[in-house]
């Protein structure tokens, strides 16, 4: 259990870090999560956080670095805890174009989707939006309320209580409880990348 929250708090740290922007505890995050992944069974993953991880602290400069790590994030709307990852936001700008595209019909060619119609994605989402409120068209909305979790981790917490979880008694509560070692992710990381890793990166 307790490998299990480190581990989370790992991937905690990640997105937090994400979500104000600071691009120097996202690259702290992934030196612990890029040894994790190296035991995994996402070796393209695993190989290219090794890449990266070798070109952030060996190859590029620190000019070339700083750079290359202000493309990560992107916060479109200028507001406080608004960052997303850039390939995210790819994803957001894919829908809009197909969104597009579906309206203009099959005729609609390769050459003027890539051409007028990708690169303009954005202002014609901000006409839509503008032509909406113009006429008063219902539209869904963008923003979530925040949902308290204080309700669930109070389960949680009696839950961990009442089985006796993070005690010395792992399984007092369940009979049927087979008590078993967590996985240490980046100690097991650290083995493979020793073993057999490193010799595949070198090629």
């Amino acid at each position: 259990m307790v490998l299990l929250l480190r581990h989370t708090v790992i991937y905690l740290e990640l997105c937090a870090a994400i979500k104000i922007g600071d691009i120097g505890r996202i690259e702290e995050s992934l030196k612990w999560i890029t040894v994790m992944l190296q035991n995994g069974s996402n070796n393209n993953y695993a190989m290219e956080l090794l890449h990266i991880h070798c070109a952030l602290r060996y190859v590029w400069t620190p000019e070339m670095k700083s750079r290359i790590m202000a493309t990560w994030l992107v916060n479109t709307k200028g507001k406080e805890n608004g960052w997303i990852p850039t390939d995210l936001y790819q994803e957001h700008n894919n829908r809009l174009i197909k969104a597009v595209y579906a309206a203009k019909g099959s005729n609609s060619s390769w050459d003027t989707l890539a051409s007028s119609i990708s690169v303009n994605i954005r202002t014609f989402s901000t006409i839509r939006k503008q032509f909406d409120e113009c006429f008063n068209r219902p539209h869904n909305s963008s923003h979530h309320s925040t949902v308290s979790a204080e309700a669930d981790i109070e389960i949680l917490l009696q839950s961990l209580r009442e089985g006796n979880i993070l005690g010395d008694d792992l399984g007092a509560g369940y009979p049927d409880f087979e008590v078993t070692s967590d996985k240490d992710l980046y100690a097991h990381g650290v083995s493979y990348l020793i073993e057999k890793r490193m010799d595949a990166f070198k090629k």
